[in-house]
């Protein structure tokens, strides 16, 4: 639909009515003034008009008239005004999510005089911007102080700041919020140094894992060292016991490190089981020896005490005080047996 100036109507001649022309049917209607043609313009037509018609001004010549189409003083089309208008605003904001504030502040100066009826939108525009410009300086500083690792002064620096840009204002909540989190370190390696102090290394490595990219960073990974250390030393320790056959020395150390290290659970599991099957051989062999020492078999017993002490070097001290109260016939070897029914196997249950 396309408006267009028709022609004086008796009774309104000095006012121009604003026609709106339909290629459907030829049928002509005022939709502007809410009244409308019954008949296209060769025939007699029925016009109703509002009883009072609203001016408008121009923007540019500050012209009145009712003519919505253009200006009749000047000849500004409004929809061309108002397009260019909408484009140079797209175009400041365009420069404005690049980045460019100087660009766009040079550009948006212009546009009060271009476009006056929209001066106040264009001040608060160049008042954005200004603010804009002067917190991206801020900025700026800011990200050398946090190269410098000063984290308070970035925090101080852009506390309480927002920006019109929403690209750099979300520059600004990363930077704060980095800022922030470093500051917070300083309290977690706090807190990791008491445990460490406390022995309590499994929570201690956990606290300083969680530093990175700080000043504090470096003393974290000199105490990850030393809890690195302190794992490896518990561990060969333990397969030192397991090695000679201390079974519940070793046991214990490795339940020491899984406790305060879970994560070594996958590496320890299988020797706990070993560990639990050598001692329930050890159980076995002991429940034998104490089962023919109570019939009184004393030299089996004797055989099964000696091959313990042997075998569980932790079992020693609680079986030679056994063997003791045999007298000087403390101590067995097989050699010492003679015959075949030396032994009673069956009873043993060892056949």
């Amino acid at each position: 639909m396309v408006l267009q100036v028709v022609r004086h109507l008796d009774g309104y001649e000095n006012k121009k009515t604003i026609f709106a022309s339909s290629s459907s049917n030829d049928k002509l209607y005022i939709d502007i003034y809410t009244c409308a043609f019954s008949q296209d313009c060769n025939r007699t037509r029925h016009i109703y008009f509002p009883t009072t018609m609203t001016d408008i001004t121009c923007p540019k010549c500050r012209t009145k008239g009712i003519n919505t189409l253009s200006c009749d003083s000047c000849g500004l089309v409004f929809t061309e005004h108002e397009e260019k208008k909408q484009q140079a605003i797209a175009d400041v904001y365009a420069l404005i999510s690049r980045g460019n504030l100087t660009e766009a502040k040079t550009v948006a100066e212009g546009l009060a005089d271009d476009f006056p009826e929209s001066k106040g939108e264009f001040v608060l525009l160049l008042s954005n911007i200004n603010r804009d410009i002067n917190i991206e300086q801020k900025f700026s500083q800011a990200v050398l102080l946090f190269e410098q690792k000063k984290y308070d002064d970035v925090a101080l620096l852009l506390r309480n700041i927002k920006a019109f840009d929403p690209a750099l204002e979300e520059k600004i909540i990363v930077l704060r919020k980095k800022a922030a989190r470093h500051n917070e370190y300083k309290d977690i390696l706090r807190e990791a140094e008491e445990n460490f102090t406390a022995g309590k290394f499994g929570r201690a490595k956990a606290l300083f894992q969680t530093i990175h990219d700080s000043k504090e960073q470096e003393l974290a990974e000199q105490y990850l060292k030393k809890i690195e250390k302190k794992i490896t030393g518990m561990f060969n320790q333990a397969l030192q016991c397991l090695q000679k056959n201390q079974f519940d020395a070793a046991e214990k150390r490795f339940t020491q490190l899984h406790a305060q290290f879970p994560e070594m659970a996958q590496k320890t599991t299988g020797y706990v089981a070993i560990i639990r099957a050598k001692k329930k051989i050890r159980e076995e062999l002991l429940s034998a020896a104490e089962k023919a020492r109570d019939e009184g078999r004393a030299l089996e017993a004797r055989v099964m005490y000696t091959f313990l002490a042997w075998q569980y070097p932790e079992f020693q001290p609680r079986l030679h005080a056994l063997l003791d109260q045999k007298g000087t016939q403390a101590l067995a070897t097989l050699n010492d047996l003679s015959g075949d029914e030396t032994i009673d196997f069956a009873a043993l249950g060892l056949k």
